[in-house]
């Protein structure tokens, strides 16, 4: 048994997102260092999951391709102080198959999360200075 399969006090968590209507079943995998399957889990209708117990090593979250969506993966390293608990976030961008593919654990922009800088929707700026 290497240190990423042993057991320990440490989580790996996340939000499989995805850009148009979600499919029913999203299975998430863990994987260890060398892409040997750990565990597996479904998401939630919210698409969170939670992969627990885990020890010190390098871990990979993997989606498979499903249906018109690309598979997504993103690897992920537990190390500290041997009386640590460490909790490390994972998000997944499902992104259909068509379309160019987004960086690495960043989840697609949501109106609620995005920032607007500069003017608002609508406004126009003018090159004439205010007295």
């Amino acid at each position: 048994m290497t240190a990423a399969q042993s057991i320990g006090p440490h989580t790996i968590k996340g939000t499989v997102y995805v850009k148009g209507e979600r499919p029913l079943h999203i299975e998430v995998v863990l994987e260890n260092g060398t892409r040997m399957p750990l565990s597996q889990t479904v998401a939630g209708q919210d698409g969170r999951y939670t992969f627990s117990g885990l020890g010190f090593g390098t871990y990979r979250v993997v989606v498979q391709p499903l249906g018109e969506y690309r598979g997504a993966a993103q690897e992920v390293e537990i190390f500290g102080s041997p009386d640590s608990v460490i909790i490390k976030t994972a998000d997944l961008s499902l992104e259909p198959k068509g379309a160019a593919p987004l960086p690495p654990g960043r989840p697609p922009p949501s109106p609620r999360r995005r920032k607007i800088w500069g003017l608002s929707a609508g406004c126009r700026q003018s090159s004439r200075s205010w007295r």
